[in-house]
């Protein structure tokens, strides 16, 4: 129907130009067959000009424009870059469109029905069962989305129950950062705490902390319960899997909560920006970075390492979070190829320009990174874990990072623990150690029970 009314509008605006060409002027007469009230005829003039002409062109061309929706300022160079390589290499009008992320959808929503509609537009993933219970995501069938071209966390991230609705775009991530200069990338965190029990700080001159990350954000703090914590499945689509109060989370969580007993820092002093300030100052050993203050990173001078967020121990393994952005496409775009087209050449085509614009790195796997390093944040990013998808859970991050939060700040010691004194001293220290553990997971079992019948009660 489009291409129909398109070449009608072509036709109407290939006459009127034919007109202009035989009349050799911009009148024509016309006599109108109403008279006054004496019958005498009326003749009236229309006048056809080159403005004429161009509001039939700009109709046709407005048949080939879309718009393109996005919330997150950082991203405008890359998009008003992309708009304009869009547009010269197709003759089609992209019109760029920063707009409040509050109630982001309910405005899509909105102005679609009121016919102002935003043909593609960028999407956290996990408000993608959102979009779609709305009508407002269109499949994604491009072949060239695979996991040849894309990580397979990218895609399992912009699909929503068995369809892949969007094109992934980029992700935000946490890594860790250690200073070459003294250490190399750490197995695990217990191996963080076999060196700081032997560190001798005039080996490392200007080192004022061995780790330090910031704790009370969840976004560091994930990958301490990724590994091990469920809910909503592989897609984060499916309501039946609520897996949050197993051994496994319980054994780990109690682990992070053991690392505040002996690599003990103040959580209140740990503001990732001031943390990554003092490691890019050569002050701090190990850190987690993310992808957010890549930069800042590069640009340091330091002798910086990236590798991924280490294990707890040989048996409890860890899984930072990853934050995922995809473009997606409107059905009830007028151009949909086209809106199609737009999103492939926003997260394909173009894709190696992101980071010169953005700063952060693509969805899209690149052939060659900006710095030799950043491999091994893809590398992180390929094992991440996803957030739910599901409506009923959006209060899950806060929930999680509020019971995080109080358990690392919960004091726990052995003042209440009885012991045998006539025990030997390093026996009464083990047994010591063994009754506080317990403790600890005590408490921890307890903090993640009522997160997981939290969360089982809000999806029923």
């Amino acid at each position: 129907m489009r291409n129909v009314r398109r070449r009608f509008l072509q036709r109407i605006a290939a006459a009127l130009l034919a007109i202009l060409i035989l009349t050799g002027c911009g009148t024509q007469a016309t006599t109108d067959p109403t008279g006054d009230e004496q019958g005498s005829q009326v003749t009236t003039t229309t006048t056809i000009t080159s403005e004429s002409t161009t509001d039939y062109m700009n109709a046709i061309k407005e048949e080939e424009s879309i718009n393109i929706w996005y919330t997150n300022d950082e991203l405008t160079p890359y998009i008003k870059t992309c708009a304009l390589m869009f547009s010269a290499e197709h003759d089609i009008d992209v019109s760029v469109e920063l707009v409040s992320s509050i109630d982001y959808l309910e405005s899509i929503n909105k102005e679609t029905l009121n016919g102002n509609v935003a043909d593609v537009y960028i999407l956290n993933t996990e408000m993608l069962e959102k979009a779609y219970l709305a009508g407002l995501a269109e499949e994604n069938t491009d072949s060239l989305y695979n996991n040849y071209s894309y990580p397979d966390i990218a895609l399992t991230a912009s699909t929503y129950k068995g369809k892949l609705l969007g094109y992934p775009l980029y992700y935000d991530t946490s890594f860790f950062l250690y200073n070459k200069d003294y250490v190399s990338a750490p197995a695990s965190f217990q191996e963080i705490i076999d060196f700081s029990n032997n560190y001798e700080g005039d080996e490392y001159p200007g080192i004022e902390t061995i780790v330090q990350w910031d704790v009370l954000d969840l976004f560091f703090s994930y990958g301490f319960v990724g590994e091990y914590m469920n809910l909503g499945g592989i897609y984060g689509d499916d309501a039946s899997v609520v897996d949050i109060a197993n051994d496994n989370v319980i054994e780990a969580v109690t682990f992070f909560k053991e690392l505040n007993q002996t690599l003990y820092f103040d959580a209140d002093d740990s503001n990732y920006n001031e943390v990554l300030k003092k490691f890019l100052e050569g002050k701090i050993l190990f850190t987690m970075g993310d992808t957010e203050h890549l930069a800042d990173i590069i640009t340091s001078g330091i002798n910086y390492g990236i590798c991924t967020i280490p294990a707890l121990n040989e048996n409890l393994d860890t899984k930072a979070v990853s934050i995922n952005y995809t473009a997606v496409v409107n059905p009830y775009s007028g151009n949909k190829a086209t809106a199609q087209r737009f999103a492939k050449a926003l997260t394909y085509e173009y894709a190696e320009n992101f980071y010169a614009s953005v700063k952060k790195l693509p969805a899209r796997r690149l052939d060659v990174y900006p710095n030799e390093e950043w491999k091994h944040i893809a590398e992180q990013y390929e094992d991440t874990a996803i957030l739910p998808k599901l409506m009923a859970t959006t209060n899950y991050w806060m929930e999680l990072e509020v019971m995080m939060n109080g358990i690392w700040k919960e004091d726990i010691d052995g003042e209440d623990i009885e012991i045998d004194s006539s025990l030997p001293e390093e026996e009464q220290e083990a047994l010591s150690r063994k009754l506080i553990r317990e403790k600890i997971k005590s408490f921890v079992a307890m903090e993640i029970t009522e997160l997981d019948l939290q969360m089982k009660l809000q999806i029923d």
